[in-house]
């Protein structure tokens, strides 16, 4: 299988002090033996019901797949007992060891390294997964979108890229969300808990028995609304007076825990680097490469919620459906908002 790229990687190989810090605190905090142990105990869990459809969906049943922040291998294993060749990727080389060593297939590959220079070939790759929030990872905005077009590089025409990415703060729930739930299930309607995948930002302490579900919710909901504020202060600091000097680029640069609710806006000891991405913003990067948006899920509404499409709107995560064009063709439109209800019809999925 030819993986290995010959050429220059698009990336800059020119990493400031910062940029070099920020990377060396996701590889720290996903080398952590803590980490590492949650991470590998989902390794065999394979994709959730929804992943496995939209991998259907859009990329198909055969063929070969990258996974973009990859862990111990929860995704990447699970493709190659379907029957893909699945190539792993992950900057944390204790978890790539760990996903190596569980590997019982020869379609399957594993290997460490940096996601913004991607080591293979160009077209090499029919889909590529990021569940995992590997692109907030990247620090600098610039070498995120040097990540998106390498991605690009290495997708074949026609390709599709799968990407999850947080929005607006971390994991949080509205007012208007936790009331429509409580009208759903008191008016005899089930609907499924909130869920996630792969590797998420941080979630509230857990605590057992109703009361306590009460008390972690009002805690993440206390936290996320602290911090969503904090981040809108910090948004106006940096257009009335700049980014300081030695401060990050972006007033949405945080260093968070990756399991608790916990985030700081400076390097801590236990915390990693992580973008939060607001929607205009992804789609302007996305705009600035060859990719096309197909279609934006919400996540709640892929865990199974049957939201109305203000809600979805205002959802803390996404899921979008990129593709690269099978000719040289204009940018698509990236100018619609997010949810289930609007696709691209002149990108649907493989037949």
């Amino acid at each position: 299988m030819p993986l290995h790229h010959e050429g220059v990687s698009t990336a800059s190989r020119q990493a400031n002090t910062r940029v070099g810090t920020d990377w060396r605190s996701v590889a720290d905090a996903y080398a952590d033996e803590e980490e590492r142990r949650h991470w590998t105990s989902l390794a065999e869990a394979g994709l959730l019901p929804f992943e496995q459809r939209l991998v259907v969906q859009w990329i198909g049943t055969k063929g070969r797949v990258l996974v973009v922040g990859c862990g111990a291998g929860r995704e990447s294993l699970a493709l190659g007992r379907q029957g893909f060749e699945a190539v792993g990727l992950d900057i944390s080389l204790p978890l790539i060891r760990d996903a190596a060593s569980r590997a019982s297939s020869h379609r399957v590959h594993h290997l460490a390294a940096d996601t913004a220079r991607l080591p293979f070939r160009d077209g090499t790759f029919d889909g590529i997964l990021v569940f995992s929030q590997a692109l907030a990872h990247v620090p600098g905005r610039e070498r995120r979108r040097d990540a998106l077009r390498d991605m690009i590089r290495a997708l074949r025409a026609g390709g599709t890229i799968l990407m999850a990415l947080n929005h607006r703060t971390l994991e949080d729930y509205s007012i208007a969300y936790l009331l429509h739930r409580f009208l759903v299930r008191t008016g005899g309607r089930s609907g499924s808990r909130p869920g996630r995948s792969g590797r998420a930002p941080p979630r509230g302490p857990q605590r057992s028995g109703l009361p306590g579900r009460v008390a972690a919710m009002l805690v993440l909901m206390t936290r996320a609304r602290v911090l969503r504020w904090r981040i809108r202060v910090r948004v106006l600091q940096y257009r009335l007076f700049g980014p300081p000097p030695s401060g990050p680029e972006s007033p949405r640069d945080l260093h968070v825990h990756i399991r608790r609710s916990r985030a700081s806006f400076r390097p801590r000891p236990g915390l990693t680097y992580f973008h939060l991405y607001v929607r205009d913003e992804f789609l302007e990067d996305v705009a600035a490469t060859q990719l096309q948006v197909a279609a934006v899920y919400s996540w709640r509404e892929l865990n199974g919620d049957q939201l109305p499409s203000v809600l979805q709107r205002v959802d803390f995560k996404f899921l979008y459906v990129l593709r690269k064009a099978r000719t040289a063709t204009p940018h698509a439109s990236t100018e619609r908002p997010p949810g289930s209800a609007w696709s691209n019809s002149d990108n649907a999925p493989p037949s």
